[in-house]
């Protein structure tokens, strides 16, 4: 059996005597060890999180992953921007590895793996002027019939969905709350 990338919690007080115990023993059981890997700290980097025990405990984004993260996610934000499928899936594994320690996020990821399964799928902030005006060109069967005016969507478009709800008719459309786009 291996053991990789064990996190061992000892009272502060005993953690020194606990600590070269626990490794005496993981050493006579011929448990391989990362030495460089080995922490005795009360913060402390593990598996990609910056965990702290003094005080009030808590866990963190190292600086290197929030921002590279803030990049990806502001370029899904930017109208107009296209993001090839290859970046869209590197962000995706990056937020589902983040998400198993942030479990109440996870709900928001099924827009990016619908986005990221269907090759002609993507996202459109509209105001509520904007629904408006594509209801106007919309066709029964939801694809856009004309140029929309106060957007970039395009004729040839069809929508699938408002704020992660199939939408069928028009009527629909314009019956969903507008939460700011």
């Amino acid at each position: 059996m291996y053991v990789d990338d064990l996190l061992a919690l000892f009272k502060q007080t005993d953690a020194p005597l606990q600590g070269s115990l626990y490794i005496m023993l993981a050493c006579a059981l011929g448990v391989p060890l990362s030495w460089h890997k080995l922490q005795l700290s009360t913060d402390l980097s593990w598996i990609g999180w910056c965990l702290c025990f003094a005080g009030e405990p808590c866990a963190s984004l190292p600086d290197d992953k929030r921002v590279r993260l803030g990049v990806a996610l502001r370029a899904l934000l930017q109208e107009g921007n296209s993001v090839c499928r290859r970046e869209l899936r590197q962000l995706l594994g990056t937020l589902c590895w983040f998400t198993t320690g942030a479990r109440w996020l996870r709900p928001w990821l099924s827009e990016l793996f619908i986005s990221c399964s269907n090759s002609s799928c993507g996202f459109k902030k509209l105001d509520a002027g904007q629904v408006h005006e594509l209801a106007g060109v919309l066709s029964d069967s939801m694809r856009v019939l004309a140029k929309c005016r106060l957007s970039d969507i395009l004729p040839g478009w069809q929508l699938l969905s408002v704020g992660s709800r199939e939408v069928a008719t028009k009527h629909e459309l314009l019956g969903l709350p507008h939460r700011g786009g």
